[in-house]
C-alpha cells in the first residue's frame, strides 16, 4: 500500500488518466481560489454544508421511494455507518511511533535551523 501511493501521485501528475487528473487538479484549483477570497473556516463550513445537503437529499429520496413502494427504504449510507473505524492496538502503536518520530525530527531540524547550528543551512 505504501509503495502504491507514489505511483498514484505520478499517474496524476503525468496525466495518465485524464479524467482523474482533471478532477483532482480542478478541485485543487477551485479550493485554492476559494481560499484566496474566503477564510478557511468559511470554505470548510460551506463544503460541510454542501456534503450535508447532498446526504440528506439522498436519504429523503430513499425514504420517498420506500413510501411509494419503489424502493426498500434502507439507509443508502448503511455500509459506511456499519464500517469499523477503530484502530487495533498494533496500528495505534505504529501510528504513535510515527507521530513521535516525525515530531522529534521536525523539532530537531527547527532547533538546528533557528539556533544556527550550521550557518549556511540556516541562511
Amino acid at each position: 500500500l505504501v509503495s502504491r501511493r507514489p505511483a498514484a501521485v505520478a499517474d496524476l501528475v503525468y496525466w495518465r488518466d485524464t479524467r482523474k487528473s482533471t478532477f483532482v487538479f480542478t478541485s485543487l484549483m477551485v479550493a485554492l481560489l476559494c481560499l484566496l477570497h474566503f477564510s478557511i473556516v468559511s470554505v470548510l463550513s460551506y463544503i460541510s454544508l454542501g456534503v450535508l445537503a447532498i446526504t440528506i437529499s439522498l436519504r429523503v429520496y430513499s425514504k420517498v421511494l420506500h413510501a411509494i413502494h419503489r424502493g426498500e427504504g434502507a439507509n443508502p449510507f448503511q455500509a459506511q455507518l456499519d464500517a469499523d473505524l477503530g484502530l487495533s492496538k498494533e496500528q495505534l502503536e505504529r501510528l504513535t511511533e510515527r507521530v513521535v518520530f516525525y515530531t522529534t525530527s521536525g523539532t530537531r531540524s527547527i532547533q538546528r535551523l533557528f539556533l544556527v547550528d550550521d550557518l549556511v543551512e540556516s541562511i
